[in-house]
This record gives structure tokens, sequence and C-alpha cells, in this order.
């Protein structure tokens, strides 16, 4: 458990999980993948793509809304952040202002069950349920080729 500091919750308790894997290169030496931030109110989505994205040898961090999102984004910046749009709390919408005024530059793949929903500028939205291999291929295009 982590004791968040947010504004408007200063007590938070909230669970974070933290997934590292390593990949095996010709030289038997490790080399770790980016680090992804999975947002999203749905525990079986979080449970889903955690799984999925490890398997595929990211390190995956998993919350469960844009507050949660801002503690772990604190704790440890990734390379990548996937969230739902629509949460309890800090929306995935609210959340996607917060991290263009903050890091422009930061990727962000939104996830949503919505149909109706505001213009998301250039950040790709994957509608649920989405393909797994749709996921993969737009997470490895939105990273930067150096990680």
């Amino acid at each position: 458990m982590l004791r968040g500091g947010c504004p408007g919750a200063p007590h938070l308790m909230m669970p974070l999980t933290l997934t590292t894997t390593f990949e095996i290169h010709d030289h038997g030496v490790p080399a770790m993948r980016p680090s992804l931030l999975v947002v999203d109110d749905d525990p079986s989505t979080r449970s889903l793509l955690q799984r999925v994205l490890t398997r595929h040898g990211y390190r995956v961090t998993t919350v469960p809304d844009g507050d949660a999102a801002l503690i772990a984004m604190a704790a440890e910046p990734p390379a990548l952040v996937l969230t739902d749009l629509v949460m309890p709390g800090l929306s995935g919408l609210a959340l996607i202002d917060h991290l263009r005024q903050h890091d422009p530059l930061l990727p962000i793949i939104a996830l949503s069950a919505a149909l109706d929903l505001p213009d998301l500028g250039n950040i790709p939205l994957l509608i649920k349920p989405f393909a797994l291999g749709d996921l993969l291929a737009l997470v490895e295009q939105q990273l930067p080729d150096e990680q």
C-alpha cells in the first residue's frame, strides 16, 4: 500500500502493482523493456492488461484511477500511459489534460467502452473490447525507438 499525498485526499491508501520482467539477449545480459502505466477502474481489465503486457516483456504498474496514476508516476515515470477515459475520481480525460500540461511528449493510449467521447487530438483510442494484438501493436508504435 502506498500512502499518497494527492490534493483533496491527503490520507489516500491505494494498492499499486509493479511487475518487472527481463528479456535475455544473445550475451545473457537481461535487458529491461520500458515501463508502462495502466490506469483503469475495472480490476479485470487491469489484470488482463498487466498479464499480456508483462508477457511481452514490459514492466507494468496498474492503478485504479487518475489520482493513483499521478502518485505512481511520481514514484516511477512511465515510458507510456494506457488510460481508461471514464473512471470515478480523476477521470482519464482529466488525467490526459494534466499529462499534456506537464509532459506533452509522454505517449498516451486511451481506452474506452464509451462511444460519445470528445476529440482526443493525436492520442490514439482503443474502443473496448479490443483485440490484444491491436493493443500490442499500438504500444510498440507509440513508444520512442530507443528505450
